[in-house]
């Protein structure tokens, strides 16, 4: 049992269960914005077909966020306010597991944000015929702004738990 225990190292930063969580994480946000899987949108720029798919998926996608932006209002607040907690307990009272649950949920409300945003973007182009190539485009958009948030997020996230296990280091 204590073998499990030591391999199951639950400080964070210096955890490769941390690392596994965080490169998955992101590589799951990136590959479906708004739920539809990137290589369906690539094969959506050479078949009819799978535009059509995108197009359902997408908007199946949008009603789903602005179903839940109109009534999730106490949920945000919530979320930020949770965030914010963490955030103190983590970088103003040092506890390592909150540091690096800020350095994941911290980014992930910017990849919400960003998906509130496609939305916006996204419903006045739905109703009656969409524009496939349109939709391709915000939705490729969208694919490069989480990738970029997740590759800072990743980046500050090991130059930070690089430095905390530099110094930390019992």
């Amino acid at each position: 049992m204590d073998e499990v225990l030591r391999f199951m190292d639950m400080r964070s930063f210096s955890s490769l269960w941390y690392w596994m969580f965080l490169a998955v994480m992101w590589s799951m946000v990136s590959h479906r914005p708004l739920g539809v899987p990137f290589d369906l949108i690539g094969r959506a720029r050479r078949d009819a077909a799978a535009r059509a798919d995108v197009i359902t998926l997408v908007g199946i996608g949008v009603r789903r966020v602005q179903g839940f932006a109109s009534d999730g209002a106490g949920f945000v607040a919530a979320a930020f306010g949770m965030f914010g907690c963490i955030a103190v307990l983590g970088f103003g009272y040092g506890y390592e597991f909150c540091q690096a649950l800020a350095l994941i949920l911290g980014p992930m409300l910017g990849v919400a944000m960003l998906s509130l945003r496609t939305v916006h973007r996204l419903a006045p182009m739905l109703p009656g015929q969409a524009d496939p190539a349109g939709v391709i485009r915000v939705l490729l958009r969208h694919r490069r702004g989480v990738q970029i948030l997740g590759m800072v997020s990743i980046t500050l996230s090991a130059f930070w738990g690089g430095a905390h296990t530099v110094t930390f280091v019992n």
